[in-house]
C-alpha cells in the first residue's frame, strides 16, 4: 500500500487491496467432430489462440471491484495450438484431431476486458446478492456481458473473499492455518451480448463450401459450484450452462475443478 502506483489508484482513500497478475494462455476451439474430412458436417471453425495478459484489479472497501485486462498475441496456425492439442490428446490416447487444415487463418489478437462486480449484502457473512459487468472489445471478441450471482454460506466480505481472489498472501499478517475463511455455494444467471468472436466468423480454407453458420448474439448462462477457502489455498467445483454460441453448435455444458495456492 505503500507503492505510488497503490496511491495513485487510492482514489476517495477506499481501496483495500491493489492485486497485478501475468499470464500465458492457450486457447483451443474445435469442432464437435475432430477428425471429419468434409467441411459441410463442421459445427464451428476450429481456431486457437496464444496470448499474453496483464491484469490489474481494484478492490475497494465498499464491496466493488474494478478488474483490467489486457491481452496480446496470435490467432491461428501461427500460436501452434494445433500442434499442442494434437501432442497432449496422443499423449492421453485420445482420438486424433486431423481436422486442424480447416483451422481459421492467421489474425493479430488484441483484445481489453474490464469487469465490475458490486456485492450488495443480504445476511451478514451468510449469503449475499453480486452484480457482475464484463465488456470485453479487440480484434478477436466484442461482448457485453451482464450476470447475478447469489452465494450463500461462510462468507467474508467480497474486497477480502477469495472468489475473486481477493485475499493476498503472506502479507495478512493475521493466517490461521488449517482454519477455514470461507466456505459457499453459488448460483448464477446472466445475458451475454455478442457484437463479433472472429473464431467462428473469421477465414478458414475451404470457407466457401462450408453450410452457412452465423453467429448467436444474444447468448444465456447460468453456473453453479461451492468453494473452500483457507488462507493459503482455494478449492472450488464449477458447473457452467451456456446456450449454443452459433447457428450450427448446441448447447455448451462444462464443468472445472479450481485449485489455487498464495504465497
Amino acid at each position: 500500500q505503500e507503492s505510488g502506483f497503490f496511491k495513485a489508484l487510492n482514489f476517495n482513500e477506499n481501496t483495500l487491496n491493489l492485486i497485478h497478475g501475468f499470464r500465458i494462455k492457450q486457447l483451443v476451439y474445435t469442432a464437435d467432430e475432430l477428425d471429419f474430412v468434409d467441411i459441410r458436417v463442421q459445427d464451428r471453425p476450429f481456431a486457437g489462440i496464444l496470448s499474453l495478459g496483464y491484469q490489474v484489479s481494484i478492490f475497494r472497501k465498499n464491496n466493488l471491484i474494478f478488474n483490467f485486462n489486457q491481452d496480446i498475441g496470435l490467432l491461428g496456425p501461427g500460436s501452434g495450438t494445433s500442434t499442442v492439442h494434437t501432442w497432449w490428446h496422443k499423449q492421453l490416447n485420445l482420438d486424433d484431431p486431423t481436422s486442424w487444415e480447416f483451422q481459421i487463418e492467421n489474425r493479430f489478437l488484441f483484445n481489453s476486458r474490464l469487469e465490475l462486480i458490486k456485492s450488495f449484502p443480504l445476511v451478514r457473512n451468510r449469503m449475499e446478492l453480486m452484480y457482475e459487468s464484463h465488456y470485453e472489445f479487440g480484434t478477436i471478441f466484442n461482448n457485453i456481458r451482464q450476470e447475478g450471482t447469489m452465494r450463500i454460506g461462510l462468507l467474508e466480505s467480497l474486497s477480502k473473499s477469495g472468489y475473486r481472489n481477493g485475499m493476498v498472501g503472506t502479507v495478512t499478517g493475521d493466517l490461521r492455518p488449517g482454519k477455514i475463511r470461507e466456505f459457499y455455494l453459488f448460483f448464477g444467471l446472466g445475458t451475454e451480448y455478442v457484437f463479433s468472436n472472429y473464431t467462428i466468423e473469421g477465414d478458414f480454407p475451404e470457407k466457401e463450401f462450408a453450410p452457412v453458420n452465423w453467429i448467436e448474439n444474444w447468448i444465456f448462462l447460468t453456473k453453479s459450484g461451492f468453494n473452500i477457502h483457507w488462507d493459503k489455498w482455494d478449492l472450488g467445483w464449477h458447473f457452467f450452462f451456456h446456450t449454443r454460441e452459433n447457428s450450427r453448435a448446441q448447447n455448451h455444458r462444462y464443468g472445472r475443478i479450481k485449485v489455487n495456492r498464495r504465497f
